[in-house]
């Protein structure tokens, strides 16, 4: 026993010592955690400094490639002078050899950056040179010379090795004409690209930190500083034909072909357009130096802090905390070997630990006393204690024989429950599958009729045309019709499906249900014919709604026709409209239901009515006591899961011989949601198209996306089409022409229709997007909703809604 006790007391003392150590842990720790807001504050500094800095290197270097670009201009402008005033010349124009080149030698002489200076005649042969020439030199294969003779413009040419200087030139030409007017041939400058390079090195406006590329059309360098012998007449890697060939001044961080990362801004020449390109580069090491260093410097300065705080809270923990905690721990150790009369001593202070030992002395001191009285009063218990044991075990045998009964009925009771359980989980299983069956036969029934008409359409067309037959609007259309009607019919049972799983995109806006009442009530007298009378009841200072206006519409004209087919011989429909409230109690006895304040539509007629078990099925998908071929049942489940995807609620009320009434509850929209004026029913006829539009089609589907892209090319827009988000893109940095996207939502390739629309417009802000789907996906719908601003054409769609939907964008 001693050897357990002794090490009890060695595992106390242990831990007795760790416990300063944990404080002062956790001391370091909450200094560790004060530093991490200054470091947030650097890192966060570090960035907005590497921002600012990158935007000031991005305007220095484009500073400084369009003051290159306009030294390059000048250069070439004073060629262009230079050979107007040598082809006005009367020995040029009159093809004066020996004078001519006497001209040429002193304008040379004048200006030594052109290595030559000459003319030729239509054929390509130099009559008059700057320098001796041989006499089969000949420039007839140039391109220059051609494009100079044909455009009688100034031509610009591109690296060239000469065939009078033998070194690397860069040819200036221009057409000249003869006495009579007629162009007798071209005068031309040989600008030595030695000097070019040695010009540009001596500008002080380009540091030496700083690269300068001078390229031409077809992206041969013909200065590159530093090094511009290495890299002369070497042409440039493909992945620079950007920078090289762009039309408009621009920067962008670059690897150079040195390997050195830098920031590039490059610039046209604009005078003529001669197909030169400048660029300089800035290293991105240098640029941000100062930028690192200060970095360093703030990290080191916060890492001293750091270092200077922990060496603070450790001496402050080891005289503030470790000293008097171990104090108490000593103390500790002796109470808890009963020894009460050990202190802690620390009377001394005002801190919370001193306050603490305090307040532990005055408890070893009153627990002393307790141990005394208790000593004294456990003598007179013990015989207390017997006389209760002996009445506690016959109280004990008679409550265990009790338990035992008790046992037993539980057991009885929880197997009862068990049996009840699973009966009831049996039912629910079978009421499902029911349920389910129910729906996936009516959905087989009507999509196999539909398929039948379809298929059997097609496949006596097919016939007739194997059969070297035609199918005109005249002869044979009568074939088609039904296929195409049939395939109208089931996108429309695909959409009453959607609707009633609540799964349709809703595209809501505020509405006046007073107004779309008021402005159904001539459609709904057509519809419903004489023999049904129509009165509403429309409420004054009713509430306004956010809905699908032309989903409502569909709901109100479904409760109709139902209206109308339960009054064969005719009957009144009443519309009623009032602003109502569903409190707490009826919302806990109705599921989905929110209480609060909504808008009350209610449809009653006075028609034949329906029993208890019709109408509890009455929204269920598929159920109808219509006659075979009267009704598919899908309109009132249609109306049932548009009512709960608009966030509202439903309820039936009918007796038979007594009439229906359909009441829907639709959410107030709060005052502060109200934007705008309320939705109007007048839509626009759109114009017909502009024939020189283009539209990108993406669909991954090839069937779907060469349909699509005949509807729109038989409508009359130039079309261009890609199977996946990358390709468009491709597709839409090759064709700036492009007007509308037509993507699908779902596409392969990582990039769906959303993400691909997003990225387009970062380049394109004023791309216009036209989505399409066969069902909506997260991408443009949350909550059943279509997000804002979301143009969508549902598949399968027709060419007129195409037709109409596109006009309505363009």
């Amino acid at each position: 026993m001693s050897t357990i006790g002794d090490t009890a007391d060695a595992s106390s003392d242990e831990s007795a010592k760790s416990r300063p150590w944990d404080l002062r842990a956790r001391l370091f720790i909450l200094v560790l955690l004060a530093i991490l807001p200054a470091l947030a504050i650097q890192a966060y500094n570090e960035i907005e400094l590497k921002r600012s800095r990158e935007a000031e290197v991005r305007v220095d270097a484009l500073r400084l490639a369009k003051f290159a670009s306009g030294e390059l201009d000048r250069i070439v402008e004073n060629g262009h002078g230079l050979l107007v005033a040598f082809a006005n010349l009367p020995a040029v124009r009159n093809q004066d050899a020996s004078e001519c080149s006497a001209y040429a030698a002193a304008l040379n002489k004048a200006f030594p950056k052109y290595v030559a200076l000459g003319a030729t005649d239509l054929d390509g042969r130099v009559f008059c040179s700057s320098v001796p020439i041989t006499p089969e030199a000949s420039a007839t294969d140039r391109w220059f010379f051609k494009e100079a003779i044909q455009n009688r413009n100034f031509v610009v040419g591109d690296y060239t090795i000469g065939r009078i200087v033998r070194k690397p030139i860069l040819p200036l030409v221009l057409p000249f004409s003869g006495i009579e007017g007629s162009v007798r041939g071209i005068v031309y400058l040989s600008l030595d690209i030695d000097w070019l390079a040695e010009y540009f090195q001596g500008r002080r406006e380009i540091n030496k930190d700083a690269t300068l590329s001078i390229a031409d059309r077809n992206g041969v360098i013909l200065v590159r500083l530093p090094d511009t012998s290495r890299y002369v007449g070497t042409k440039f890697a493909a992945v620079y034909d950007r920078y090289i060939f762009a039309k408009e001044p621009g920067t962008a961080e670059i690897v150079g072909v040195d390997g050195i990362t830098r920031i590039l801004g490059y610039a046209p020449l604009q005078y003529p357009p001669s197909g030169l390109y400048v660029g300089v580069g800035l290293t991105t090491a240098t640029a941000f130096a100062a930028v690192n260093e200060a970095s360093k410097a703030g990290f080191i300065m916060i890492a001293a802090g750091l270092g200077f705080g922990l060496l603070l809270a450790w001496l402050g923990g080891r005289y503030f905390i470790s000293r008097p905690i171990g104090k108490l721990v000593e103390a500790s150790e002796h109470w808890r070997r009963g020894d009460f009369a050990a202190r802690a001593g620390l009377s001394q202070g005002h801190s919370e630990i001193a306050q603490l030992g305090r307040t532990f002395d005055s408890m070893a001191g009153a627990l002393h006393r307790q141990q005394q009285d208790n000593a004294a009063l456990l003598a007179t218990l013990e015989n207390r204690v017997l006389e209760r044991t002996q009445t506690l075990e016959a109280a004990q045998a008679e409550l265990k024989e009790a338990n035992a009964g008790l046992e037993r009925q539980t057991r009885e009771l929880r197997s009862e429950m068990d049996r009840r359980e699973q009966a009831e989980e049996a039912l629910r299983h079978l009421q499902k599958i029911e349920a389910l069956g129910q729906l996936t036969g009516g959905v087989a029934h009507d999509f196999n009729n539909l398929l039948q008409v379809i298929l059997g359409s097609l496949d006596g067309a097919y016939r007739r045309l194997a059969q070297g037959g035609s199918i005109t609007a005249a002869n044979g259309w009568e074939q088609i019709r039904p296929a195409i009607r049939s395939a109208e019919r089931a996108a429309v049972l695909t959409q009453q499906l959607l609707a009633f799983a609540r799964r349709q995109p809703l595209s809501p806006q505020t509405l006046d249900l007073n107004r779309l009442v008021a402005g159904m009530s001539e459609l709904l007298r057509r519809t419903l014919g004489e023999a049904i009378a129509i009165q509403t009841v429309l409420a004054g200072g009713l509430w306004t709604i956010s809905a699908d206006s032309g989903q409502l519409e569909n709901a109100i004209i479904n409760l109709a026709l139902n209206a109308r087919d339960a009054m064969p011989d005719g009957g009144r429909l009443t519309i009623e409209t009032a602003n109502t409230f569903l409190d707490d109690a009826y919302a806990r006895n109705h599921e989905e239901v929110v209480a609060g304040q909504y808008v009350l539509l209610a449809i009653t007629d006075n028609g034949t009515g329906m029993t208890k078990e019709v109408l509890g099925q009455a929204f269920d998908p598929f159920f109808t006591t219509k006659e075979v071929g009267q009704g598919t049942g899908l309109g009132l489940s249609q109306v049932y899961g548009f009512i709960k995807q608009s966030g509202g609620h439903i309820k039936a009320y009918s007796e038979p011989g007594q009439g229906t009434t359909v009441k829907m509850y639709l959410p107030r929209l709060p005052l502060t949601d109200i934007a705008g004026e309320i939705a109007s029913d007048v839509i626009d006829t759109p114009s017909r198209t502009s024939r020189a539009e283009m539209i990108l089609v993406v669909e991954d589907e090839p069937d779907v996306r060469d349909s699509t892209a005949g509807m729109l090319e038989e409508l009359g827009y130039s079309v261009l089409t890609a199977a996946d988000g990358h390709a468009a893109l491709r597709l839409l940095a090759d064709y700036p022409e492009i007007r509308l996207l037509f993507t699908d939502v779902g596409l392969p390739g990582g990039l769906n229709g959303r993400q691909l629309a997003d990225a387009a417009r970062d380049a394109r802000p004023d791309l216009l997007v036209l989505y399409t789907t066969g069902y909506a996906r997260n991408a443009i719908v949350h909550n059943g909703m279509l997000d804002p601003g979301v143009e969508l054409m549902v598949k399968p769609f027709t060419y007129a809604a195409l037709a109409a939907k596109l006009r309505a964008m363009l």
